[in-house]
């Protein structure tokens, strides 16, 4: 077929044409999943959650199993495992383990494709990025008995005991998530209602308590 220079000049038109196009979704896109990420979206309780914890749980219980890695439990923590709670609908796990335990669990994870994001600022709390959850999931391995794990357990008990600050927290995130898009901001204003639900059964001691305050405050 004899050379022609304008159906050359054509096709290259048509492959910019194309390329431009991809460029702008891919543009589209990550705008999109920016402002899904910024987004604070809270909603009412949903018994879906319990079910998209047993499910999470079981998936990572399957993995970690392989490779034989034993831990102490897996807990469903955060605002989605109070019902009645409003909350984002991220399933918030952690990973109880032993001091002994700690690296084989986080290795077992890393081998599964999972990333090791650190402790973020909270000791004894690494914050495990999973690759391809089922479901929207911070999930967490935590050392046993530690402050974090008490500040956790301790909010989640008293809370799904204790209407008053169930409902109180509630509309505290609420107003927090109709004013603000920075998490940041929004982590800040929950401090202080945290800090009576901590106070509130006296398990946890007024150092404990102000050391989480001031992990909220620089997060």
């Amino acid at each position: 077929m004899p050379y022609c220079r304008g159906c050359a000049a054509g096709r290259r038109k048509k492959i910019a044409a194309a390329n431009a196009a991809e460029i702008s979704i891919a543009a589209e896109h990550q705008v999109n999943h920016k402002e899904e990420e910024e987004m604070i979206e809270i909603q009412g309780y949903s018994s879906h959650w319990v079910v998209w914890f047993e499910e999470l749980s079981n998936w990572l219980k399957s993995q970690l199993n392989q490779f034989g890695s034993s831990y102490v439990s897996i807990e469903h923590v955060g605002s989605t495992s109070v019902p009645g709670l409003w909350a984002k609908p991220v399933i918030d796990i952690d990973i109880i383990v032993t001091t002994e335990q700690l690296s084989s669990v986080i290795e077992a994870l890393e081998k599964c494709g999972h990333v090791n994001r650190g402790d973020m600022g909270i000791p004894d709390r690494y914050a495990i990025k999973l690759l391809n959850p089922p479901y929207r999931t911070n999930t967490y391995v935590i050392i046993q008995d530690s402050i974090a794990l008490k500040n956790h357990l301790i909010v989640r008990d008293v809370l799904r005991k204790n209407e008053d600050l169930r409902q109180r927290y509630s509309e505290c995130k609420r107003l927090l998530a109709e004013g603000t898009d920075d998490l940041n901001v929004y982590c800040e204003g929950k401090t202080d209602i945290l800090a009576e639900i901590l106070a509130f059964d006296g398990r946890m001691s007024v150092q404990d308590i102000t050391s989480i305050e001031d992990c909220n405050r620089r997060s």
